[in-house]
Formats: structure tokens, C-alpha cells, sequence
């Protein structure tokens, strides 16, 4: 979890979500600096993805600005670190992208390009200031079933995109089909995470607090295909409920997606 300016807990963060990919890097590649062509056309790639698209519309209506991908932070010949932000007080959300290669002096300890996308959210302390008096304490803004299933089909959409993974191939010298997709995706929330979830679930008594969720990704199915990515994350949203104390997550579900229930 990102920390405040004193070095301790953040409250302004509502949430973070990871995820990522790996390759393996060719013999020709090893060792090499990553291209900063091959970068430029990924940074082109993420500013157009489905997440930075979905995550502008939550705050469309608001006057703001954007800070599109670019450099920002430590960047090496095998490492690059590249930031999106919706700027605000405090910034609405914010993207990281992180690549890094092995074979270079200090990173012998890398035996793949590793690539990974985490979203830090403070959209409950923005709303806060864009409409005070702010949110009373400890209300969240919650997303609804929707939001979350465009969320989370939104991080695993822009992961299996082929203008994002083709910069990443030629970076690793390997043939784009070579990547595989996402095999788990990370949520830890600031406050408990059902005080982000959608209000009409209700509680499981006596389960305890979650801050989180750990969601594998099922082999089976094929993320770059819409439907079946929909399949993924409508298996994410009822694990994340279920995980959390709530019921009532299947039903949303197929509310959402026009299904009996």
C-alpha cells in the first residue's frame, strides 16, 4: 500500500490492484537494454488501453487533468517505470506500469521480463474535495457491480491487448503468442473492503475484516476473449464477495449480465 508524507498509512487510499505478466527473454535478448522504441509504442498502447479509458470515465464530469504514461521514477537499462495519473486533490487514480528485463549488472536475480500494472484509487478523498463537506467518516464510495466487473475486466482487458503485448514481445525477442496471459490478479483495500462493495450484499456474521483479495486466473479460459473474460470476472467479483463475509454477489451478477437468477 502507498504511504502518506510522514511514512505512515495513507487514509486518502480507497484501493490498489495489481497484476502483471511474465516471458521468457530470448538468448539474443538477454542482457539487453530495453528498447526505448519498443517503450514509446507501449506507452502509446496504455494511454489508448481499456483501463486508462474506464478509470477517465469515473471522473469525466469533473474539470481536471490528465498526466498521460511517461517516464517517472527509477528507470535503468533493464528497468522502466512509466505513470498515468487524473490529477486532482488528491489525484483520482493513478497507474503504474513497471517493466524489467534480466541479464543486466544487478539483476542476474531476474530470470524473466516481468511486466506489471498496479492502479492505486482515491476516488472517495477526491469526491471529497471536488464536493464538500467531504463523505462523513467512514463512508467509502462504493462502486457498484458494474463498476467493479468493468474494473476488473478493464486491468485483465489491457493485459491481453496485442498493441500492449507486442512492444513487451520485441522487448523479450520472442513472438508475441509466446506471452501468456495473467495468471493472478491482487486487490488490497485501505479501509475494509466491504465498505467499497456494492451495498446490496449483506453479511456472512462473524467472519472477520478483509482488506483484500488474492484472485487466481483459470486457465481454461482465454482473457483475450470478451466473453470468456467476462466468465473470469464474474468468477473474481463472487469470490472477492464471498471472501469478504458478503452474500448476494451471484445475483447481482446476473442482473448485470441479463441472467435469471
Amino acid at each position: 500500500m502507498p504511504r502518506g508524507s510522514d511514512g505512515g498509512e495513507d487514509p486518502t487510499v480507497d484501493l490498489v490492484v495489481l497484476s502483471g505478466l511474465r516471458s521468457r527473454v530470448s538468448t539474443g535478448a538477454w542482457g539487453r537494454p530495453i528498447s526505448q522504441r519498443a517503450v514509446e509504442k507501449l506507452i502509446a498502447a496504455l494511454n489508448r488501453s481499456p483501463l486508462a479509458s474506464f478509470l477517465d470515465s469515473l471522473v469525466r464530469e469533473f474539470e481536471r487533468d490528465t498526466i498521460y504514461f511517461h517516464h517517472e521514477g527509477l528507470n535503468r537499462s533493464s528497468v522502466a517505470n512509466l505513470i498515468w495519473r487524473e490529477l486532482g486533490d488528491p489525484n483520482p487514480f493513478e497507474i503504474r506500469a513497471h517493466i524489467e528485463v534480466p541479464g543486466q549488472y544487478g539483476q542476474m536475480h531476474v530470470g524473466s521480463l516481468a511486466f506489471t500494472i498496479t492502479v492505486t484509487s482515491r476516488l472517495t478523498a477526491f469526491l471529497g474535495a471536488a464536493y464538500p463537506p467531504p463523505l462523513p467518516s467512514p463512508s467509502r464510495r462504493r462502486l457498484d457491480v458494474a463498476e467493479w466487473a468493468a474494473l476488473l475486466d478493464s486491468v485483465a482487458g489491457t493485459l491481453v491487448d496485442d498493441e500492449v503485448i507486442s512492444p513487451l514481445a520485441d522487448i523479450a525477442g520472442v513472438e508475441a503468442i509466446e506471452i501468456r496471459q495473467p495468471g493472478v490478479l491482487h486487490i488490497v483495500s485501505g479501509p475494509p473492503i466491504t465498505d467499497l462493495l456494492p451495498q446490496q450484499l449483506s453479511a456472512i456474521p462473524g467472519t472477520g475484516v478483509s482488506h483484500g483479495a488474492h484472485m487466481l486466473v483459470d486457465p481454461a479460459l482465454d482473457l483475450s476473449d470478451a466473453a470468456e473474460r467476462a466468465s473470469q470476472v464474474d468468477q473474481w467479483l463472487c469470490q472477492m464477495a464471498i471472501d469478504a463475509g458478503r452474500l448476494g454477489m451471484d445475483q447481482l451478477v446476473n442482473r448485470l449480465r441479463g441472467r435469471p437468477d
